[in-house]
């Protein structure tokens, strides 16, 4: 299993073996000693992978300091001091380990959203094997992978899935977030304590806009300020022309050493804005230019990675990750703060409005029973799937109430409101693979996953994420001279209030019409950093070889329908737009998992 972890061949590694428990890890250097931390008043060994920022103690909050590290042997002393409710108090994203030899007990620990997921089985000896990467656990002995056909076909769909704790993979499950699952290794008893879950508040407890801005930005500053102190590390970040990035360079202190990066296809609106905004703060600009052949590339790189959670294509960086490598060690990114506090999962009104489509409102669309969210957001079954599996059963059964609690796919949540808002971050399935491709190769630094940041998210008012911006307002008050650069998609300066940005779309799609400053070089490029996905798939041929060298696992799988898959990639070259299912189909095909489930003996 171990072999499998190691991605770049630079990682510390970590070893431990005794009668009861034997775990190998991998770290990337920058973050120091990997050896456990031994709690020796309690007889206890602790391990920690993520970055653990601060800690919670009657009422303060103290920052970890420098001195402080490595994280495994910080959380043993809180362990010493506080036992296992040492988890609740810390803050940062993370997944941990404490064997308490005295006790005889092995904990498994996860932060509040999961966002170091830690998948895990039980084998027929009633041994339990874990990983973070799934497709390891299947190289262990005593292990026979097979597929889920209700999940396998959830993930496959639309929409993907399966969420919660759930996975494609009969009788593999990850960790829940915000819990401490206890295994007594005497008595045999497995106990779960889940010690957060997300509870949204519109209550209202701001006495102004301002004053809630000023609390985002003091909090977000510390953020930033507690995960860049170590002077000794070269930091870079991924910087894009929106907003949520050059918060973060506002942000940063005067004297941390930081390269900005920006990935397109070309020199495009986006990489001239984003370009700007390092030049405004003296930051070194790399632009890294994707050619026609990256995403082929980066299929091939990357499959081993792959958890079932996500699209190839997510690994946004992993074509130029070996540069990036050799002169950064950490890479702070502004990602998923859009998508907490501009709204982008509340669910919204639509009106008709004729010719021009349908309108989005900015007014929460209710959402109250499991007919509604299936109507909304439910999964639809792809043409290359040949399966009965009924995709709204699949949901129906496992997402319900339980007394007064809604469980989705493993998870509780206190309302059904707390989680149609929280489904994609609780755990955090939104781009998985950009946060773990990432990781696979350096330290990486998200800001935005910052306990007193989730506290403040849970009590945003739906107005302030749905009618304002929220990011807009904090680069403002941080670094007004960034504010004044224009935002890259709409043309209007950051600083303009969210009425402006909203307009501004229209003018500034029109002005890439009329002008030859603003046409885009060819079809499959655009003005948006992540180049167009459909033209890029008639251009080149990466998913068609993909597809038609994989076309042995599709018959193998009775799940798979080989002339439909064919038909979804020629109606695509046809004018349709198949992008997301063929680059799912794709990703699912290349998993060296995959195609031994489909070549196994024992196979349907």
């Amino acid at each position: 299993m171990a072999e499998t972890l190691a991605w770049t061949g630079e990682e510390d590694e970590s070893r431990y073996e005794d009668s009861s428990l034997r775990l190998h890890g991998f770290t990337h250097p920058s973050r120091n000693d990997q050896a456990p931390g031994r709690a020796p008043e309690r007889d206890a060994l602790v391990w920690v992978w993520g970055n653990v920022v601060g800690y919670r103690r009657n009422g303060s909050y103290r920052p970890r300091r420098p001195e402080d590290r490595p994280p495994s042997t910080y959380c043993a002393r809180r362990y010493a001091d506080d036992g296992l409710d040492f988890v609740r108090r810390l803050n940062g994203d993370f997944v941990g380990v404490v064997y308490d030899r005295e006790r005889s007990r092995v904990s498994v620990f996860t932060d509040r959203l999961g966002t170091w997921p830690l998948y895990f089985t039980e084998t027929d000896d009633d041994t339990v094997v874990f990983s973070a990467h799934v497709q390891s656990l299947a190289e262990y002995p005593s292990i026979s992978p097979a597929f889920d056909e209700e999940y396998v076909v959830q993930h496959l769909s639309w929409r993907g899935g399966p969420y919660g704790v759930k996975t494609p993979l009969q009788g593999i499950e990850t960790f829940p977030p915000g819990t401490v699952t206890t295994y007594d290794l005497e008595g045999g008893s497995v106990s779960r304590e889940t010690y957060w879950r997300p509870k949204f508040s519109d209550s209202g407890t701001f006495d102004s806009y301002s004053a809630y801005v000023d609390a985002f930005v003091d909090r977000f500053q510390a953020s930033v300020a507690e995960r860049t102190r170590d002077r000794s590390k070269r930091y870079g970040i991924l910087l894009s022309g929106g907003s949520d990035a050059r918060l973060i360079l506002g942000a940063l202190d005067d004297d941390v050493d930081v390269t900005a990066y920006h990935m397109a296809d070309w020199m495009s609106k986006e990489a001239r804005t984003a370009e700007r905004i390092a030049m405004k703060k003296d930051v070194p600009f790399r632009f890294l230019r994707r050619d026609p052949g990256y995403l082929g590339r980066v299929l091939e790189r990357s499959p081993k990675m792959w958890n079932f959670q996500q699209l190839f294509n997510q690994a946004w960086a992993e074509g130029f990750i070996d540069d990036i490598r050799s002169e950064v060690d950490v890479l702070l990114t502004g990602h998923f703060a859009d998508t907490m506090f501009k709204g982008t999962f509340v669910p919204t009104r639509y009106v008709g409005l004729g010719p021009l489509g349908p309108h989005d409102t900015r007014v929460e669309l209710p959402i109250n029973s499991i007919e509604e969210f299936d109507r909304e957001f439910g999964p639809r079954k792809p043409e290359f799937v040949d399966s009965d599996v009924e995709l709204p059963d699949v949901l129906a059964r496992n997402i319900r109430w339980i007394g007064d609690h809604v469980e989705s796919y493993g998870i509780e949540f206190d309302s059904f409101r707390d989680f149609v808002l929280g489904r994609l971050h609780v755990p955090a399935t939104t781009d998985p693979f950009f946060r773990q491709s990432l990781r696979e190769n350096l330290e990486l630094q998200m800001p935005i996953y910052d306990d007193r940041l989730l506290d403040l998210w849970m009590a945003t008012p739906t107005a302030y994420k749905l009618r304002r911006n929220v990011i807009n307002s904090a680069v403002k008050a941080i670094d007004p001279e960034l504010a004044d650069i224009p935002h890259a998609a709409t043309g209007v300066p950051v600083r303009c209030s969210y009425p402006v940005h909203r307009i501004g779309d229209l003018p500034m799609n029109a002005l890439r019409l009329a002008s030859p400053f603003e046409a885009i070089p060819a079809e499959h490029v655009g003005h948006h950093p992540w180049g167009n996905h459909p033209e890029l798939i008639r251009k080149g041929s990466y998913v068609k070889d993909a597809l038609y060298d994989a076309e042995d696992v599709i018959r193998s799988l009775p799940f798979l329908d080989w002339d439909a898959a064919v038909d979804c990639y020629e109606d695509h070259l046809a004018g349709e737009d198949n992008a997301k299912l063929l680059y799912r189909l794709v990703t699912f095909l290349e998993a060296p998992l995959t195609r031994r489930i489909a070549t196994a003996d024992d196979q349907p």
